[in-house]
């Protein structure tokens, strides 16, 4: 829709608001300050009732709950006559199909995939994945209606919609109005609907992304960066002063930023992921020939070939720049499939693919619904490395620098899973010795997706650090950076 037809629209709006609000009597502006006060009484009501409902569904009020309806309170301790308890367990062993059944019965039934569904509504996966695996999920009202507006529904359908999640559209209330009428009219661009919200005063129906989006790639840049300080002059103590001194970033990052690049290279041209892996690390390579650290020398003439071919290496070069992978896959499945990939242009030993599929598959779990770390423990122990007995003060003790993935992709797994932050974590990595800049990249990007994904706005250490190292680096970094950001959709905050 261009200009002129959006200008029209919000012309049109304007009118049909002025219609849905014309006052009885007085001036206009006292009838729209007194609907104004009316709705925020109306919203004020409605809040202390879901508070009242919230309170009830933590206490003894089971009875919203089918897995309670059994376990409820006794008959003589409810305040009805038996008859009615009855009738009223009955009733509740019978729910209507609930809000995240509707959803996800409406994305198969659209025949969308749920990442199609959560782009369109502006929506984390984070937040996707809670009410992927909680049936009785409840959203916020703003969240009920991008989902609404994501699977085109019709007025009709997103009334029956908002009732599953106790909500409703009122032709009292502006911003409704406006949704409405975009209803009514099929308009479903979202960002067209938030202007129009934004446009006549009223709250934006998803937030705008904070200034750098997730930095999804900052997790493993931030922790090369913190580490390059002490890949050949470790230190054994998390007492140190992060990102100050002689820090910079090495080849970890660069290649980071190369999968990155051609894991959205292979997804928006169709090419085969393997040859956009190969191109883009080839290009930054050559670009960036003197990284502090510089390369290894296999990996130095794979750089310079014509056409580069796999050299068996278990290296944990495969395990440091896959952090794209664990971010832009759709499933574990395919987060192991896309690291297995990226590893084994160079790396197509075993252990190197495997380093590669340990570190993707952690960076997955952490960020989309695997809250306790015990169970990321158990995946990775079971399906790559035993990590059981595995503790930072007994590795410390006797670790020595090891650029192989089968002695640096659990020890970095650890320093993650013994961490309580972000900063935290790259401390662990980097107390541990050896290759430092490594560990702590790896450390750092599992790490970024687990805590950001787990709390409610941007952690301070994140935003603290990633701002002491985002300005340092170059251009092209920096935009790589926040194109990933907006081609995975991944706002995890």
């Amino acid at each position: 829709m261009d200009n002129t037809d959006r200008q029209s629209l919000f012309c049109t709006l304007e009118q049909e608001l002025r219609t849905a609000f014309r006052p009885e009597a007085g001036g206009e502006d006292n009838a729209w300050r007194a609907n104004v006060r009316e709705e925020a009484r109306l919203r004020e009501e409605l809040n202390a009732q879901i508070g009242r409902w919230e309170a009830a569904q933590q206490g003894e009020g089971q009875l919203y709950a089918p897995s309670g309806i059994d376990a409820a309170w006794s008959l003589d301790e409810l305040p009805f006559g038996r008859e009615h308890v009855e009738e009223l367990r009955r009733r509740l062993r019978e729910l209507d199909e609930s809000f995240s059944q509707t959803i996800l019965r409406l994305i198969d039934s659209k025949g969308l995939k749920d990442s199609e569904c959560y782009h369109r509504a502006r929506m984390s996966r984070k937040l996707f994945s809670k009410l992927r695996i909680d049936d009785h999920y409840q959203p916020s009202r703003e969240t009920a209606l991008a989902l609404a507006v994501a699977l085109e529904l019709n007025r009709e359908e997103t009334d029956r919609l908002l009732l599953k999640a106790g909500f409703s559209l009122s032709e009292s209330s502006v911003s409704d109005v406006i949704l409405i009428y975009c209803l009514n009219h099929r308009i479903y661009d979202l960002d067209m609907i938030n202007e129009a919200l934004l446009r006549f005063g009223q709250k934006a129906l998803t937030k705008q992304e904070s200034t750098g989006g997730a930095r999804a790639l900052m997790g493993a840049v931030i922790g090369d960066v913190a580490g390059s300080r002490y890949e050949f002059d470790n230190i054994r103590s998390k007492d140190f002063r992060i990102l100050e001194g002689d820090c910079e970033y090495t080849d970890d990052s660069i290649m980071t930023l190369a999968v990155a690049e051609a894991l959205m290279e292979s997804r928006t041209s169709g090419k085969a992921f393997k040859d956009c892996v190969k191109a883009a690390m080839q290009r930054y390579g050559r670009a960036y020939p003197s990284p502090r650290g510089g390369y290894g020398g296999r990996f130095s003439a794979w750089l310079r070939a014509e056409d580069p071919t796999p050299y068996h290496s278990c290296g944990n070069g495969s395990a440091m720049r896959v952090s794209a992978c664990g971010y832009a896959a759709e499933s574990l499945e395919e987060a192991l499939k896309l690291a297995a990939e990226s590893a084994e242009v160079t790396h197509d030993h075993p252990e190197g693919v495997k380093g590669a599929q340990a570190v993707a598959a952690a960076i997955y779990l952490a960020g989309t619904g695997m809250r306790d770390k015990a169970a990321i423990r158990s995946y990775i122990s079971e399906r790559f490395y035993p990590l059981d007995g595995l503790q930072l003060d007994k590795i410390r003790e006797s670790y020595r620098f090891s650029e192989i993935c089968q002695d640096t992709v659990p020890q970095a797994i650890v320093a993650f899973l013994e961490s309580k932050n972000y900063e935290d974590a790259i401390r662990n990595a980097i107390s541990l010795g050896g290759d430092s800049d490594t560990l702590a990249a790896i450390t750092g990007s599992i790490a970024w997706a687990y805590y950001l994904a787990w709390s409610d706005s941007f952690p301070k250490d994140m935003d603290r650090l990633c701002k002491k190292v985002l300005p340092s680096l170059p251009e092209e970094f920096r935009k790589t950076i926040r194109d990933f950001d907006a081609f995975t959709s991944r706002n995890f905050a």
